[in-house]
């Protein structure tokens, strides 16, 4: 590993580029080279608060730790509808349709209030129930679906985070740590990743 050439790497990349390495790939990055990162943050005089990502994103956080970030979420308002009153969840939801010879089958996120999480499994599900079972290969799929379907909906999304929400801010915890003080930028972040 080449470690100036690393460095004559960074100094050239953009703002935007060294922002979302430090907040989504700092933790796979060797310790020689995340040293070069945070020294070209420091360079370019970005915010401390990438530093306080990078921190957060390479460090084994506590449970606590975990949780705060967890609750930074889950009191934003519903992606959706916009409701403040009940606190955020996350659940996968799982989709297939299907047109003659064309399948698509998708899992994905889904962040809201437990009544709006409800929803949408049950949306996922009628359409999977309508529209997946068109093609040869699709069948497999939508049984696929309509299990994973059934599954999630009956988790509790009232009490406690769901593995997907806690996934989701381990994934992302460099954001969250970035823009903990912003809850307009989380919730934009929270909407764009559920679209």
């Amino acid at each position: 590993m080449n470690l100036d050439q690393i460095k004559r790497n960074y100094e050239q990349l953009p703002d935007f580029k060294i922002i979302e390495m430090a907040n989504y790939e700092a933790n796979q990055l060797p310790p020689e080279v995340l040293k070069i990162l945070i020294n070209e943050i420091r360079i370019r005089n970005l915010s401390n608060n990438l530093l306080d990502a990078i921190e957060a994103t390479t460090k084994e956080l506590s449970i606590e730790e975990l949780n705060e970030y967890i609750d930074l979420i889950r009191t934003l308002p519903d992606p959706s509808s916009g409701e403040k009153t009940k606190k955020l969840n996350a659940t996968i939801i799982s989709k297939t349709t299907s047109y003659f010879f064309f399948s698509q089958h998708s899992n994905v996120i889904f962040i809201g209030t437990p009544e709006n999480i409800i929803k949408k499994i049950d949306e996922a599900t009628l359409q999977t129930a309508l529209l997946g079972w068109w093609g040869i290969k699709s069948i497999f799929y939508a049984i696929q679906s309509l299990k994973h379907n059934s599954k999630m909906s009956k988790i509790d999304y009232e009490d406690l985070p769901s593995q997907a929400l806690t996934e989701f801010v381990l994934q992302n915890i460099g954001f969250i740590e970035t823009n903990k003080k912003n809850k307009q930028q989380l919730f934009e972040f929270v909407k764009n990743s559920i679209s």
